[in-house]
């Protein structure tokens, strides 16, 4: 009986393939998955959204703040307690006294730490007023709240936690930028300016509105970095990956990868060239990158494993191999 795997692969050689087309792209095809286009529009939304640190003045519609508000009390919580208050910040006067209380705030505390330079001290002033500027240039902050007296406690900051993650994407739906943050307004501070009973526990503070400008995608790590199945292999859990160094071949090296690759006759792997670039498919998937390292290895980007080219005595392709996870799979080139 077959292994299941991620994507119900019949070998790891499947999973090697498989799983790094299916990270390639949002969209893409399985063996059992099609994704619809709500799917796919819910999926490009968690990827587009951003932590946004600067705003236009731009209001919001109240219509979009109840909006955000009512997406973020459907997340998951413990017993269905739902703990949550939301505190929506729109008067301009208070989000400046704020501001101007947080960044007095950080240099007293800096002072009472023992710094007498007035220099440094004035220099941490301009730093802390450049970031809260940003921030509070957003039209609204919405405070993240739980109630200590709620049916179970010790799982409101968990409870908090998924809800600010639900409003972040509901902002990010509505075309606003947003950022979580939690100890940039004190609690303290932040209970005693809009009078919040101190039964409530502060989760985080999140400055809503429309972006200056789109920050670009931050680098992430790779899906195979975070996913593990069953059980820890000693590459899962101890090898740290090592960045590998893309190298620059002639197109007619390239040219000689080109081509179909058997794999016990279970799977075809085909290997093109597209304006000088190899790329990797098989039935029914997108094509996934694969990049040289030297004449005969190659690796892909989206996924910790590599691809060696075998040649005979006559210098041509024969066959290829692939490397994850300390084992090797091997497909022969077909004529």
């Amino acid at each position: 009986m077959p292994k299941k795997l991620s994507l119900m692969t019949i070998n790891m050689f499947l999973t090697f393939f498989l799983v790094s087309i299916f990270v390639s792209k949002a969209g893409c095809k399985d063996s059992k998955v099609d994704f619809n286009m709500n799917q796919k529009y819910l999926y490009e939304i968690f990827k587009q959204r951003r932590s946004v640190r600067n705003f236009k003045p731009d209001p919001i519609p109240e219509s979009h703040i109840i909006r955000m508000i009512d997406i973020a009390r459907t997340a998951p919580t413990a017993g269905n307690q739902q703990p949550w208050k939301f505190m929506i910040i729109e008067d301009r006067k208070k989000i400046d006294h704020l501001k101007t209380e947080s960044i007095n705030l950080t240099v007293d505390q800096a002072r009472r730490r023992g710094e007498t330079d007035e220099e440094k001290l004035n220099l941490l002033r301009q730093r802390m007023e450049k970031s809260y500027d940003g921030y509070c240039s957003a039209p609204i902050l919405i405070i993240v709240l739980t109630d200590s007296e709620s049916k179970y406690p010790d799982y409101n900051e968990k409870d908090g936690v998924i809800a600010a993650g639900y409003l972040l994407i509901a902002a990010r739906s509505l075309g606003y930028g947003s950022v979580f943050t939690t100890d940039s307004f004190p609690e303290k501070l932040v209970k005693k300016i809009f009078d919040i009973p101190e039964r409530f526990r502060q989760i985080c503070v999140i400055p809503v509105g429309v972006p200056e400008d789109w920050p670009d995608p931050p680098d992430k790590k790779l899906l195979e970095e975070f996913i593990v199945f069953d059980h820890f292999t000693a590459i899962s859990a101890d090898k740290a990956l090592v960045k590998k160094q893309v190298i620059k071949l002639d197109k007619k090296i390239l040219q000689q990868y080109a081509g179909d690759y058997d794999y016990k006759g279970e799977l075809t792997i085909t290997i093109t060239l597209e304006n000088n670039q190899l790329y990797m498919e098989s039935a029914g998937q997108q094509k996934v990158e694969i990049f040289p390292e030297s004449d005969t290895k190659f690796f892909l980007k989206i996924t910790d494993a590599s691809i060696t080219f075998i040649k005979n005595n006559e210098n041509q392709i024969i066959e290829m191999i692939a490397h994850q996870q300390g084992q090797d799979f091997r497909a022969i080139k077909i004529k």
